[in-house]
């Protein structure tokens, strides 16, 4: 009985483990071939003391 119990509980880790564990060798999928392209802000215009006042705040936010 011992013995079964070690047994199923090896076995539910090994399944606990792989379920945290990414899934890096799955067909289509890559790290390296994200199609999105970041763009960088250049100019006023693109935000304002509200955007800053808003951002500082999350910062607190998150914080907690």
């Amino acid at each position: 009985m011992k013995r079964l119990a070690l047994l199923l509980g090896a076995l539910l880790t090994a399944v606990a483990l792989a379920a945290c564990g990414n899934d890096s060798g799955s067909a289509g999928a890559s790290a390296g071939t994200n199609s999105a392209t970041a763009t960088s802000a250049t100019g006023s215009e693109d935000h304002n003391a509200a955007d800053v006042a808003f951002a500082q705040s999350m910062i607190m936010h998150h914080g907690q």
